[in-house]
């Protein structure tokens, strides 16, 4: 299986991607981070790409995903409440993962217990 990766940034980018999917691998990946040009008009010329070769290429779009401090509770979590022995946890800060793809530094606060759980 031919897979390619590549980051979209400012609108010769998308030069190289049209010259990617030519070379019809069969999936390629796509991470628009901060980009300088007309997001909407990329996003359009992408669609109408992936349209047009889709028996030949499979395309992907890569995105940072929003976390939230929202959850219900798993099973595992009496689990890790009796052997850690607390009743609630701390927040801990992290990078806004979002955010940082849209060239921001912003961090927001996930709940201990959520980030047992993903582990």
């Amino acid at each position: 299986m031919h897979r390619w990766k590549m980051d979209l940034i400012e609108e010769s980018d998308y030069i190289d991607l049209v010259k990617r999917v030519f070379s019809e691998p069969d999936e390629l990946y796509i991470r628009i981070s901060n980009y300088t040009g007309n997001m909407n008009r990329l996003k359009d010329h992408i669609a109408f790409l992936a349209y047009y070769w889709k028996d030949y290429t499979e395309i992907f779009y890569i995105q940072s995903q929003t976390v939230t401090d929202e959850f219900d509770h798993r099973d595992e979590y009496g689990y890790f409440k009796e052997v850690l022995s607390y009743d609630s946890y701390r927040t801990l800060p992290v990078y806004d993962m979002v955010k940082i793809e849209q060239g921001e530094k912003s961090v927001i606060n996930v709940s201990q217990s959520a980030l047992y759980l993903i582990l």
